[in-house]
């Protein structure tokens, strides 16, 4: 029974080297930290972007702008969500 997985179990997936099996958000978030990257020059993220970088869901993100927390920008078809927004929140609302 060393080989076999529980039922409904999906054994882990091991990674040949190749880029395929990384999130794609994972690797935008992280590229907008290191300020080396050509992706650090965005100044707004997607919604799903956003997300991953507050480590929250996207309802979530909805009700702090409901309630006046966190301003989005609708200048473009797509809601965009400022990295300087996303950093004034963090910053008012962290605790000590």
């Amino acid at each position: 029974m060393k080989g076999q997985t529980k039922a409904g179990a999906l054994p882990p997936v091991k990674s040949n080297g190749n880029k395929q099996n990384e999130n794609p958000d994972t690797a935008r978030v992280a590229a907008l930290k290191n300020p080396a990257s050509k992706s650090s020059l965005r100044i707004a993220l997607t919604t799903r972007e956003a997300c991953a970088a507050l480590g929250c869901s996207a309802r979530s993100l909805a009700r702090f702008e409901a309630r006046g927390l966190i301003k989005s920008s609708c200048a473009l078809r797509t809601k965009m969500w400022p990295v300087a927004e996303l950093t004034r929140f963090l910053n008012e609302t962290s605790s000590l």
